[in-house]
């Protein structure tokens, strides 16, 4: 019986995932008929400010702290 080395296995399920989700098409996209229907004149910029983030199985471990960013859409 063949027994494979734990790295090898779990290597080789990442290769299956990467193939996997490299072949996924979006869900949302650009057709003719929905190009004009984005948010326009309605939003012309997002401000985030002191953004924190945590994963919910570790919220004592913050991703993110005090992130602050603007997004303009300058059309």
């Amino acid at each position: 019986m063949l027994t494979l080395s734990p790295g090898f296995t779990k290597a080789t399920a990442a290769a299956g995932y990467y193939f996997w989700i490299s072949n996924l098409q979006p869900t949302v996209r650009e057709t003719k008929e929905n190009q004009e229907r984005g948010l326009g004149a309605r939003c012309n910029h997002y401000d985030f400010e002191n953004v924190q983030f945590s994963y919910p199985l570790a919220p004592d471990n913050r991703v993110l702290k005090g992130i602050s960013l603007k997004v303009s859409n300058n059309l």
